[in-house]
């Protein structure tokens, strides 16, 4: 997505750049009810910075509209003060996207990571530069801007977050020289912020990314006028991953595809026929083992009269829903 900008008097110029701005649409909490502390108004200077770091910072060269801005939520939550300005807890991070012609927001990344210390002076900015590791705050904040981006491309064209997923990456190596921050090294856990952008840049693991671009391109923003071209590009997606199964079925990137599309894949799939949901039954037991309770309720016999939806349109509880509902039409090529 390149904005692309003509000759305009020095005057519309600077309209044209204040309104199409920076990358993120994050709204942040921060919960600090677990500490002594009575000081409230640190946390919420915390809550504002991280606000303005995720919002105002300058992630790619692209140009972003205010309604192609992604959508995204930061939870953070402090359970101890380790020493002065110091403190533990975790983290999470969900963001979104549309689903082409319709107000239905599905989720693009859900990670919780629990390995969240940093320390925080409310009098001093926030301190990050990309070649550096300065702070463990504002790497961790900006290893999950450069995520979402890059799971948001990764959405609209095949591959097309690997730039951002790069330095997602040089992140993580430049902070594994602190020694008290944790989460960026491969020893740390088999689910931190190292394991991720490993497996998404993982040659092995490229069938899962060429899924992900399939399902939210070739599936989903078809729904809206031929959902039996959607269903079949379905089918042919789990059907390319199977032989990757035992390979990935117990990476963090596998387990993270499937809590965030499980549902959606489920739902989808009530609309095939029996005798295409056990097929693939066996194959989706193989690849999510995690979700059995839901591959297994596949294949039985369905109700003549299926009230139709979108995916998982009772509401997703990891999604970031769209203020209002309203509807939006998204033919953007990031």
């Amino acid at each position: 997505m390149k904005f692309k900008s003509y000759f305009l008097p020095l005057l519309i110029s600077f309209i044209t750049f204040s309104s199409f701005g920076q990358e993120l649409k994050c709204r942040v909490n921060v919960n600090a009810l677990k500490l002594t502390t009575t000081d409230k108004e640190r946390f919420e200077k915390l809550k504002n910075d991280v606000e303005d770091f995720m919002n105002l910072t300058q992630w790619t060269d692209d140009q972003f509209s205010e309604e192609e801005k992604i959508s995204c939520n930061i939870s953070i939550v402090l359970n101890v003060e380790n020493a002065s300005n110091k403190f533990s807890g975790n983290i999470s991070i969900q963001s979104s996207r549309p689903v082409y012609k319709t107000a239905y927001q599905t989720t693009l990344l859900n990670v919780f990571d629990k390995q969240f210390n940093i320390k925080f002076d409310e009098y001093e900015q926030l301190d990050y530069n990309e070649n550096q590791h300065r702070s463990n705050l504002t790497s961790i904040l900006a290893y999950y801007a450069y995520v979402i981006i890059g799971m948001d491309y990764d959405s609209f064209e095949l591959n097309g977050g690997e730039e951002y997923f790069q330095k997602a990456k040089e992140i993580v190596y430049n902070a594994q020289g602190d020694d008290e921050a944790k989460g960026w090294k491969a020893n740390d856990g088999d689910v931190n912020r190292y394991w991720l952008v490993d497996n998404l840049l993982n040659s092995n693991y490229t069938s899962m990314r060429s899924m992900n671009y399939d399902f939210h391109m070739s599936c989903l923003d078809l729904l809206h006028n031929n959902k039996q071209g959607a269903l079949t590009q379905l089918n042919k997606s789990i059907k390319d991953l199977d032989p990757k199964a035992n390979l990935g079925a117990n990476t963090y990137l596998y387990k993270h595809f499937f809590q965030c599309k499980a549902e959606e894949i489920l739902n989808l799939m009530k609309d095939m026929t029996t005798e295409e949901q056990k097929a693939l039954k066996l194959t989706l037991l193989k690849l999510s083992p995690g979700n059995a309770d839901k591959w297994n309720t596949l294949g039985r016999k369905s109700n003549p009269n299926p009230k139709k939806q979108l995916p998982n349109n009772q509401g997703n509880p990891n999604g970031v829903n769209v203020p209002g509902g309203q509807q939006k039409s998204f033919p953007i090529t990031r």
